[in-house]
Parts: structure tokens; C-alpha cells; sequence
């Protein structure tokens, strides 16, 4: 309350015992910054010096906890002017580009997102290399890149733990880390949460997007790297390589792309191309880029839409920007109109429940209704699959070198999503709470289903089709007609498979029971085994008071049971005849 004074002063000793550098001076509310004449008496900026006020958007730094390495990690966010708690707000996430800092996010659109009304956060990446410790001491004699990463090139340097991070697993984590806290903490429009990156950033950006394709309704992507191994090869530069090489180091030994081809592999969003099928995207890249040339952007491009996806990707070619850079010749200058990428990315809102989808993945993670649990250390599985809810069937073809686990949430109730904050928890097919015949990948099994995740683990691989199918019970009798003043007989059969037309397994077991008669054990109820998903006994019915006109029988197999009936009729008049 009242007149609070600020003051920044240049009075700074040598023997002082702290320093700080790079500040941010954060000031939180009404902004009421306009002077008349400059300065008063004082040599500061009084009350009498205040003339206006100009409500504005605000930055703060968030922490959270990154679910993959467990560490404690950083963000900044923008709050925009006017944000209202109870109203719903687009969320849009920046991923930093190379050599550097989290602070580029909100340097590069702070003020189209204020001017939408958006929030708005930028983590502090990190990768996967492990600094050593005597990389934080100034001075040091670590490699250059290590002083980059620990802010030690110069005595007031800034720590860029994530500048060569190239979509390490923990930055993707670091961008999963951010949304879960800005959804915890604002109030999120669930379905226009999006994801944009530069450079760098757009590798990370097209990778994390890709695996999270049940989270982020669009995507933009400028000038950024799609495959890892390919831009090795073309930066002929001993430092670039190392950085790349340290990123994919095996106990702190770097590795080469002949060397552990599987890390340069997952952070190549080229090999993710499947997943953008429901995920739209736009690139922008200048044709005269010498550090990351736009083949990159193109062959992304057309490895999605081979794919058939539901918005075809794009790629922008800047033909102007780019060959007037003076950057060194690396012509990586451009960057499109703030404004223009959030125009894009506001045109799309999140398929979260879609009925088709085709999945690579590089570990195990939930995918929108789907869960997969691979087994057998680093390497791909993929998983095409559809489901369809007027027969009450799954159907997937998979394929994985490993033992694989896959789970499906037949239901309606929404369940957790890995690392995601159970605010955005993912819905469910819908399908009936029934039996399930489970076909394919070594299995041959019912299931009776509830609620929740129905879970099969392949026993084969390889590349395999697996279903998931619904199971009906038909009963027919024959004769369904049959006198009730003498002892008469039907034949019951009943077929049990599923809605795929596969037999039910043999020996399951089926329970029948009638109101009327008896079966051959001599009882009205019935117990046998199926064998290629049929089953017949015999229905005895005795005569009969008039009273007794129809025999009820049902068939259960878990919980489905079918139905069909005997009609029994009393005629006035038996006639009888005898040949002469």
C-alpha cells in the first residue's frame, strides 16, 4: 500500500560478497511507470512523476519436478492483463533453441500472447550429459560446451543447462513438467494447450509433440532439426559433433551415430512422422539455411502426409529473410510473425478421443486410450489400431522385436495419462461393460470386462494382428414347436463368438437352464464345454398340463447369455392317422 520505492544503484565493491547477474526486475499488478520532466529532486522516480497507469502482463519463474530423471527443474511463465481464474485461457509452450535459456520464449512471443490473452511458458531444458562437477568452479579446464552448460565460460557467465539438449527424454519431460504445472495452477483451456520451437527448440518440440499427441492441439515449427544422425553428418565442426555425441553417451562415454544409433534415432522426429496423423503442423525454414538446411523441414513434411493425416503439413519457405542474414553465413536467421503462429495454432483444437490412430513409440507411455509396456530394454514399438462402437471391437496390428504389453480403455471412464496431471486425464472408448474374446499375438482368451484397462501381453513377435471383440451367445431350437400331451424332444445349439466372427476358445465352459424339461442329465440346468465356438444338447419335454406353453432356455457364457424358447402346444383335438 502507499508509494513503494525501487532503487537500482551501480555501487558495487570488489569485496562485496555476492553478485548477481542478468537480473530481471519483476514487477507484479498495475504498472505505473511515465515520468514528467524526468527525475525529481531526488534522482528518482516519485509520485509526482506518475501520470498514467498501464496494466500490463506479468512473468514469474515456476518449479516443478521433471517425472523422468526426478529433478528439479525451471520455467518462466507470462501471466497475461486481465486474466480471469474462472475463465478457461489457451496455453502455448516455447522450447528454446540452441546455446540457449528459457528467457527466449518470452523474448519471442510475449507480446503476441499478451495481445491474445494467452498464457504463456518457457522451460529451462536440460539434457542428458552429465556436467561434471568441476565444470561449476570458475575457473576450469572443462571443454568449452561443459562451461556452456555449467555458466562458467567467464566469471558473470548464465548456466545453459539445456543448450545442446537436441530432445534429450528430459527436455521432453521439461515441456510435460511445465504444462502439468501451469494446468495445476491456472486454469488451462484443456483442448487448446499448444507446443512451438525454433531451431533446437523445433526439434524438441516435434518430438515431444509426436509422443504427446493426446496433449497438444498444434504445433509449430521453425527452422528446426528432424533428423538427429543426418545433421550430425552435415556440421562438419568438431564442437557441434561432440555436443551430439556427449547427448548420446553411454556411463559419460560419448557415442557416435555407428555408435548408439538408438539415441540419434528417438530424437529424430522423422521416425515419429505416424503419430502427427490427428496433430497438426506448420514449418516455416529459409531456403538459404547452411545450419540446419530446409530438407529437414520438407522431409518431415512429406513423411507425415504419407500417412494420410487430418490436416496435410506445411512447410513455408522464406525466400527473402534468410538470404540477407548476417549470422556468419549460416543464413538461420529468419523467424516468422509472432502473431501469424498463434493465428495458426488458434484454428485447431485437441482430438482427444480419436476412433484411429498409429503409434511409434521409443518407450513405454500411454497414447490417448491406449497403454504400452515394452519389455526388453531400448528399442521401437508401433501400434496401429482402431476401434469401432457398434460392434464392440478393437482392433491393432503391432509390431515390436520385444515381448510387448499393450492395455486398452474399453470404457467410459477416463484414466490417467502417463506423467500427465490427472486434470487432463484421457476418456475412454465407450464400449459396453461385456465379454471380450482377446485374438492374436499368442493369445486365444475371454475376458470379462468391468471397467478400466483390459491388458494382454504378447507372447510372439514380430509384426502380428490382435483383436478385441465383443462375444455373443445365439441359441436356435429345432423343432421350436413341439405337443404338449406327449413327450417331445429339441435339439439346442448354441454358436458363442465374437463380433469378428472368431469362435470362442475351446473348452470354455456354457451354463444352460430352462423353465421347462429337462436337459440329459436329467436336470433343468446344464453344464457342457464348447468346441469350435458351438454346442448342442437336447431340451426333453414331458406331457404336460395346458398351463405349460412355452420352455424358456438360456445359454451364459461369463457374463453373456443367450436366449431362445419352445413353443408347447395343447391341441382340442389329436388326430391320428393309420395307413390302410
Amino acid at each position: 500500500q502507499g508509494d513503494n520505492l525501487i532503487e537500482i544503484t551501480n555501487d558495487a565493491l570488489p569485496s562485496d560478497s555476492w553478485t548477481a547477474t542478468n537480473v530481471r526486475l519483476e514487477v507484479f499488478g498495475d504498472i505505473t511507470v511515465s515520468q514528467i520532466g524526468g527525475p525529481d529532486s531526488t534522482g528518482q522516480i516519485g509520485a509526482t512523476d506518475i501520470t498514467a497507469t498501464d496494466a500490463t502482463s506479468y512473468t514469474l519463474i515456476i518449479t516443478f519436478t521433471n517425472s523422468y530423471d526426478g529433478s528439479s527443474q525451471e520455467a518462466m511463465a507470462q501471466i497475461p492483463d486481465g486474466y480471469d481464474d474462472d475463465t478457461p485461457t489457451p496455453l502455448v509452450i516455447f522450447a528454446h533453441g540452441r546455446s540457449s535459456v528459457m528467457e527466449e520464449g518470452i523474448d519471442t512471443f510475449d507480446i503476441a500472447a499478451s495481445d491474445k490473452g494467452w498464457l504463456l511458458a518457457s522451460p529451462e531444458m536440460h539434457g542428458s550429459w552429465p556436467i561434471p562437477p568441476e565444470c561449476f568452479v570458475y575457473p576450469n579446464e572443462c571443454d568449452y560446451d561443459d562451461q556452456v552448460l555449467a555458466g562458467t565460460t567467464s566469471p558473470n557467465a548464465q548456466p545453459k543447462p539445456g543448450a545442446y539438449a537436441h530432445a534429450s527424454v528430459e527436455s521432453q519431460y521439461d515441456i510435460i513438467g511445465t504444462v502439468n504445472y501451469m494446468v495445476n495452477h491456472y486454469n488451462v483451456q484443456h483442448d487448446q494447450i499448444y507446443l512451438v520451437g525454433y531451431s533446437m527448440g523445433g526439434q524438441i518440440a516435434t518430438v515431444t509433440a509426436a509422443k504427446f499427441p493426446h496433449l497438444f492441439a498444434a504445433v509449430f515449427d521453425n527452422k528446426g532439426i528432424t533428423n538427429m544422425e543426418q545433421w550430425y553428418e552435415e556440421r562438419d565442426s568438431y564442437y557441434t559433433r561432440r555436443t551430439l555425441e556427449k547427448e548420446c553417451h553411454v556411463g559419460g562415454v560419448r557415442k557416435t551415430p555407428a555408435e548408439n544409433p538408438f539415441c540419434y534415432e528417438r530424437r529424430t522426429s522423422v521416425n515419429f512422422a505416424s503419430n502427427y496423423i490427428h496433430v497438426p503442423i506448420s514449418m516455416t525454414h529459409s531456403v538459404s539455411d547452411t545450419l540446419v538446411p530446409i530438407t529437414h523441414s520438407f522431409n518431415l513434411r512429406d513423411a507425415i502426409n504419407s500417412y494420410g493425416p487430418d490436416q496435410l503439413a506445411v512447410v513455408y519457405e522464406d525466400t527473402v529473410i534468410g538470404p540477407t542474414c548476417d549470422d556468419g553465413g549460416r543464413y538461420h536467421c529468419y523467424e516468422p510473425d509472432p502473431m501469424a503462429v498463434l493465428n495458426f495454432l488458434e484454428l485447431f483444437t485437441l482430438n482427444n478421443n480419436p476412433t484411429y490412430f498409429n503409434i511409434t513409440t521409443d518407450e513405454s507411455k500411454s497414447y490417448h486410450w491406449l497403454n504400452i509396456a515394452q519389455a526388453g530394454g531400448d528399442h521401437w514399438s508401433q501400434v496401429e489400431t482402431a476401434y469401432y462402437p457398434i460392434s464392440a471391437t478393437v482392433t491393432a496390428t503391432i509390431s515390436d522385436t520385444q515381448p510387448l504389453t499393450v492395455a486398452f480403455n474399453l470404457g467410459s471412464t477416463a484414466l490417467s495419462s502417463t506423467s500427465i496431471t490427472d486434470k487432463l486425464k484421457q476418456p475412454g472408448m465407450g464400449l459396453p461393460a461385456t465379454t471380450y474374446l482377446v485374438k492374436g499375438g499368442g493369445n486365444n482368451y475371454l475376458h470379462d470386462y468391468e471397467s478400466g484397462y483390459l491388458t494382454t501381453t504378447l507372447v510372439i513377435t514380430g509384426q502380428f494382428g490382435l483383436t478385441i471383440s465383443a462375444i455373443t451367445a445365439d441359441l436356435s431350437a429345432h423343432p421350436d414347436m413341439v405337443s404338449g400331451w406327449q413327450i417331445a424332444t429339441s435339439t439346442i445349439t448354441a454358436v458363442v463368438q465374437d463380433h469378428l466372427g472368431n469362435p470362442i476358445p475351446d473348452d470354455a465352459i456354457i451354463q444352460f437352464s430352462t423353465t421347462e424339461g429337462t436337459f440329459p442329465n436329467g436336470s433343468p440346468t446344464y453344464t457342457a464345454t464348447v468346441t469350435g465356438g458351438l454346442v448342442t444338447t437336447t431340451l426333453t419335454l414331458g406331457p404336460s398340463e395346458p398351463t405349460a406353453d412355452l420352455a424358456e432356455i438360456t445359454a451364459s457364457v461369463e457374463s453373456v447369455t443367450g436366449s431362445t424358447s419352445v413353443d408347447i402346444i395343447h391341441p382340442s383335438l389329436d388326430v391320428k392317422v393309420t395307413p390302410n
